[in-house]
């Protein structure tokens, strides 16, 4: 059946960066052993291939509707039934970067059922045995403070959010309704609804937006609580013309690749956008699924929501890469994104002794900093020594001007980057050598060279000619070499222009 309303909706793509994207981590969340006293909320992270699996994070709680992704932080909910003696739902902020619990979020609700992050926004809907009528909140994420709320709708069961515009699926009056939301204004605001006029189209609890369409699942109960029908929707966000399929039952709508829609339906199916065909891939429906579009796999984790469970890897073909065994109840799973260091700008510096080069690093997610981890040579000339944000040189003193400096970035979410320095200076020329404000004699020496000008104990450096230090102390009047193998060094007073001494 086919219902036309009158209403104009415009998608807003959102910005795309510029760093290099590369999937650093699989995080999860469980609520334990279902029913059990003393309950804790758990979120579990791992590596792509599923080594290195481990609690991240825990909270007290009885179950987790939503874990996602800002940056490197994850957002962990944390689930209490009414009741709970930890008052009402929580959100755990964890910092994958530095393994770090960054701060909470209390939601003032119980039974949050689904939330997102979008530019300075935390959003969720409420689910039943909320403490308030507010089913969408909108918190600025940075403060932790409520900047917008929704009382009027009733009975949220699903929101997407695609290109900083909300939408929010729910039952009104035994009809679903797609209710949609702006952030990207100056403050949040409620822009319209969609109105699905059909009362096969009630119990809407999911919801998934692309290309112009919102697709909806639905699933309607009689008075027992029987399942009465479930169903598909397509609706036109342009003119709120809609499909409604009652001949398929969809458990979620989890991505989109190569111009299809990824199901859970009878295991993992597709629905292809261009003929409005459905075809199953694999066998397994699983209780969560995620897809990682960077590489192309897909993550499927099962659980009985008691005692048992697994988390699952497969292929472009389907075919399974890794399992690891969970015991996990819970059923929220994504995969955590990590967008590269990059490099802005070098800054170079030179001194009498050093050439130094100062590294202005950008990461564009949040909560994540990027740092040098290592340098090298490709000539290898000079003296390398680094910290994290800047390299110096030493040696190579007169000459050697050509090298290749070659620097490692990497972020705290494990991604890395090389990043080439071409180095045409050399640190000092042979006339800088010679200009000093004091005297040393002799030279050639043997066992000691004396200062001249020098009115106070002052620090002395000697390096040979390759910039390696062999001597270091304090003088007023002379240096004792007697120690030094004969041939050239160069002699430093007080961090002032170096001498070349021979010691013969």
């Amino acid at each position: 059946m086919k219902k036309t309303v009158l209403f104009a909706m415009g998608l807003m793509l959102g910005t795309a960066s510029t760093a290099q994207v590369e999937t650093a981590k699989i995080a999860a969340s469980t609520g334990g052993t279902f029913g059990a006293s003393g309950n804790y909320v758990r979120l579990y992270t791992a590596n792509p291939d599923l080594s290195n699996m481990v609690v991240a994070d825990s909270a007290l709680g009885d179950f987790s509707n939503a874990v996602v992704q800002d940056g490197a932080l994850i957002y962990c909910h944390v689930g209490r039934s009414a009741g709970h003696p930890e008052g009402s739902d929580q959100i755990m902020v964890y910092n994958a970067a530095t393994g770090d619990r960054e701060f909470d979020v209390n939601t003032g609700v119980s039974g949050l059922q689904d939330m997102a992050v979008y530019e300075d926004y935390l959003v969720f809907i409420r689910g039943f045995g909320a403490a308030d009528n507010k089913a969408v909140t909108v918190l600025n994420k940075n403060t932790n403070l409520e900047v917008f709320a929704d009382t009027q709708i009733a009975q949220p069961g699903a929101m997407f959010l695609s290109g900083g515009m909300l939408y929010v699926a729910n039952t009104q009056n035994n009809e679903a309704v797609i209710t949609v939301y702006d952030l990207t204004d100056i403050a949040p605001q409620k822009v319209g609804e969609i109105a699905v006029n059909d009362t096969l189209t009630s119990g809407a609890n999911g919801i998934f937006v692309h290309d112009g369409y919102a697709y909806l699942i639905h699933r309607k109960f009689n008075p027992d609580f029987s399942l009465a029908y479930d169903g598909f929707t397509a609706v036109n966000l342009a003119d709120s013309s809609f499909n409604v399929d009652t001949t398929v039952s969809v458990n979620e709508i989890f991505a989109v690749n190569d111009g299809k829609l990824w199901l859970r339906k009878n295991g993992i199916s597709t629905f292809d956008l261009a003929s409005d065909t459905f075809a199953n891939v694999m066998g397994s429906t699983g209780t969560a699924a995620v897809f990682d579009s960077i590489n192309g796999n897909l993550y499927l984790q099962n659980t009985d929501f008691f005692s048992y469970g697994d988390l699952s890897k497969f292929d472009n073909n389907f075919d399974t890469v890794a399992t690891a065994q969970t015991n996990w109840s819970g059923s929220a799973l994504t995969t955590v994104y990590n967008h590269l260091p990059v490099v802005d700008s070098v800054e170079f510096t030179k001194t009498p002794l050093e050439l130094i080069y100062d590294f202005d690093l950008t990461d564009f997610d949040r909560g994540d900093t990027a740092y040098i981890t290592n340098t090298q040579l490709l000539v290898g000339h000079y003296t390398l020594s680094f910290d994290e944000s800047s390299v110096t040189l030493e040696g190579a003193f007169g000459g050697f001007s050509e090298d290749t400096l070659v620097v490692t970035i990497c972020d705290g979410l494990g991604g890395c980057i090389t990043h080439s320095v071409e180095i045409e200076e050399t640190i000092n020329s042979v006339e800088e050598l010679t200009q000093t404000n004091y005297k040393i004699y002799p030279n050639p020496a043997t066992d000691v060279v004396f200062v001249d000008g020098l009115n106070q104990n002052t620090e002395f450096r000697i390096v040979d000619l390759s910039g390696k230090e062999v001597k270091r102390g304090f003088t007023q009047k002379q240096v004792n070499v007697s120690d030094l193998n004969r041939g050239m060094y160069l002699l430093q007073i007080n961090g002032g222009n170096p001498q070349k001494i021979l010691i013969k």
